[in-house]
């Protein structure tokens, strides 16, 4: 009798004259594996879960995935609330941990093992991708608006460097900007910044906040171009256009000073040189405004109230060149015993012979001699003080022998104005009133 379930095989034998026949031949099996319990399962996928302890590798997360699959064979119409909630606290467990594996590892083994879509545990690469984005999206709105930022800082980069001028200079400095601005969409740069982030901030692994550090270091690159870079550069120009204008290439020297105030709008040095460039080629109108500017820049520069208030002179303007010099003798001079606090004792000088100056235009002659004085205080060879001194006393009545030896002092002195075009205009000045005293035709 054969029992049953049984198997039943052909077997071919060969006979003696090398025929074939077939016998049967009955294979009883063994006994049928047992189904496997849900408690013996479930302990399975507790173990597996507890093996998933940093460092996780790839095959300890393979291991309690296929023990979930079996859990999952037997957990349908499970009601004991005890299970469930140990399934939930291992399912958790499991999730932290998957966290590790790479995607391609999980695309690699779907595509290899073919998981129902139901079994989610085969897509928590897909879960944590997606709650990385929202974590994300904080730290990448910071970086666009960083990454907007350092786009505008350095559009005005460029924009300054061009309008100063195009050459090789230009074209450097505008290169070596958009290079900095670049830095967030560099690989190399977010690798750098991820090595960086990761021995600052170990556990942090989002890609936004990674992109965030290499947004603020492309940002404070940017930032310190502008800052520092530019303003070294139109120091750079400005020293050049001071070294061409001793030379006498005023050309050259007004193209440099342009690039400097170019580069710094707020270089009021710049601008003062920039408008003495115009006052050495007789256009006061652009003189005045280039001094106004660098006031605008710096209403603390007392040069620049000297350059300004001298410019309005030449102008035709003294009333307006009053009020500016008196407003940087303010700030070079000490009100109560009238020492010059400027480290340059010659702006004070050229203050107050510019203000006397300004009094003499405007024909108040008294108050005229009285600035005039102050500034021989300081420098008792000044020419144009001397000869401004010696108009003065005539238009005052002062004693002929005063007048003659004012006019006298200003002819022996004026070998020290360093302008030959206003060294001689000053020794006619004082050769023809002097005729005039002593009776000469």
């Amino acid at each position: 009798m054969i029992p049953d379930p049984f198997v039943k095989l052909y077997l071919a034998e060969e006979t003696e004259d090398e025929q074939w026949s077939v016998a049967p031949f009955v294979l009883f099996p063994q006994e049928p594996p047992m189904t496997p319990t849900r408690d013996r399962v479930l302990a399975e996928y507790q173990a597996a879960v507890a093996l998933l302890t940093p460092p996780v590798t790839a095959e300890t997360v393979l291991a309690a995935l296929l023990c979930r699959d079996r859990l999952a064979q037997v957990l349908n119409g499970v009601d004991d609330v005890a299970v469930v909630a140990e399934v939930i606290e291992r399912d958790a467990a499991l999730k932290r941990a998957t966290s590790q594996v790479p995607t391609t590892v999980w695309a690699l083994w779907r595509v290899t093992l073919i998981p129902p879509e139901e079994a989610w545990w085969w897509r928590l690469d897909q879960e944590e991708r997606q709650r990385f984005k929202r974590r994300d999206l904080p730290w990448i709105i910071a970086a666009s608006l960083l990454m907007t930022a350092t786009a505008g800082i350095t559009i005005e980069i460029i924009r300054r460097l061009w309008s100063s001028g195009i050459d090789s200079f230009t074209v450097l400095g505008a290169g070596a900007a958009l290079a900095l601005a670049g830095v967030p969409i560099s690989e190399h740069s977010r690798n750098a910044a991820g090595w960086l982030l990761d021995r600052l901030w170990p556990n942090a692994s989002f890609r936004g906040l990674r992109l965030l550090g290499t947004a603020l270091i492309s940002f404070l690159l940017v930032l310190l171009f502008a800052v520092a870079g530019l303003p070294a550069l139109g120091t750079f120009f400005n020293n050049a256009g001071a070294r061409m204008l001793a030379q006498g290439n005023l050309s050259g020297a007004s193209e440099a000073f342009t690039r400097a105030v170019t580069l710094n709008p707020d270089y009021a040095i710049a601008y003062y040189n920039l408008a003495q460039r115009y006052v050495l080629i007789g256009d006061y109108d652009e003189a005045v405004k280039v001094h106004t500017q660098a006031l605008q820049a710096d209403d603390q520069q007392v040069l620049a109230y000297s350059g300004l208030g001298h410019a309005l002179i030449l102008q035709g303007r003294p009333a307006k060149a009053i009020s500016i010099l008196r407003t940087g003798l303010s700030l070079a001079v000490d009100t109560q015993s009238g020492a010059c606090l400027d480290p340059d004792p010659e702006l004070c000088l050229a203050l107050w012979a510019d203000l006397g100056w300004a009094y003499l235009e405007a024909k108040r002659f008294g108050e005229a001699e009285e600035a005039l004085r102050q500034a021989l205080v300081l420098n008792p060879n000044d020419a144009p003080a001397l000869c401004n001194l010696a108009l003065a006393a005539e238009a005052l009545n002062r004693p002929p022998e005063e007048i003659v030896f004012t006019w006298e002092s200003c002819l022996v002195n004026v070998q020290s104005v360093l302008l030959p075009a206003r060294r001689d205009e000053l020794s006619a000045l004082a050769r023809a009133h002097l005729r005039q005293w002593e009776g000469e035709p």
